[in-house]
């Protein structure tokens, strides 16, 4: 092999040395824009899912309150209509927790 045909031979592993330093840059940047937009969208999803849960969250709460409420009136209704059986009812509730946080004991 001749002095110039060495010459050659280290010119085009440069060549090539530059042109996979190039890919090697490119594909670096490539990833790098992947993950920024990885977590744009990872922030959009979690952004997303956090005011859907928060309007589920108010949705629920806001039936639970109506339940609670109809409840609540229906008790009432009934005890001012049967005063003397809902004091009966109360007394034999009583009577069923106590014997039975007497057992516990």
């Amino acid at each position: 092999m001749t002095e110039a045909d060495v010459s050659e031979v280290e010119k085009a592993q440069r060549k090539h040395s530059d042109e996979l330093h190039q890919k090697y840059t490119h594909a670096k940047e490539a990833v790098l824009d992947l993950a920024v937009e990885a977590r744009r969208a990872a922030a959009d999803y979690a952004r997303d899912l956090k005011h859907n849960t928060a309007g589920w969250v108010h949705e629920k709460g806001g039936k639970l309150a109506d339940s609670a409420s109809d409840v609540n009136d229906t008790v009432v209704d009934y005890v001012q209509r049967n005063p003397y059986m809902a004091l009966g009812i109360a007394a034999a509730a009583g009577l069923v927790i106590g014997l039975a946080l007497r057992r516990r004991s």
